[in-house]
C-alpha cells in the first residue's frame, strides 16, 4: 500500500508541475492551461467533451492548491479567472 501511495504522490507532484509550467510568463485560462497539460486519457484534442471538463475541474483544483502555495497568482477579466506564476 505505501508503494501505492508513493505512485500518486508522485502523480499528484508531476501533474502541478504540468499546470504550473504553462504559466511562467503567461497568463492563461485554466482552460487554456488544462489543453497543455498530458492526461491518461490522451490528448486533448482526442478527449470528449466530459473528460474535457474533467480536465479543466482538475486543472482549477490543482491551481487552488498552487495558489495556496503562494506560486500562483490569480486575477478576474471579464467574468474569467486568469492565472500566471507568481514571481
Amino acid at each position: 500500500m505505501s508503494q501505492r501511495v508513493g505512485q500518486l504522490l508522485g502523480h499528484h507532484e508531476k501533474r502541478l508541475q504540468q499546470v504550473l509550467s504553462p504559466i511562467r510568463g503567461h497568463v492563461l485560462s485554466a482552460r487554456d492551461i488544462a489543453v497543455q497539460v498530458e492526461w491518461v486519457v490522451g490528448f486533448w484534442e482526442q478527449m470528449d467533451s466530459v473528460n474535457r471538463m474533467l480536465a479543466i475541474l482538475e486543472t482549477q483544483a490543482h491551481l487552488c492548491l498552487l495558489q495556496a502555495r503562494g506560486l500562483v497568482v490569480t486575477e478576474e477579466k471579464m467574468g474569467v479567472n486568469l492565472y500566471t506564476a507568481a514571481k
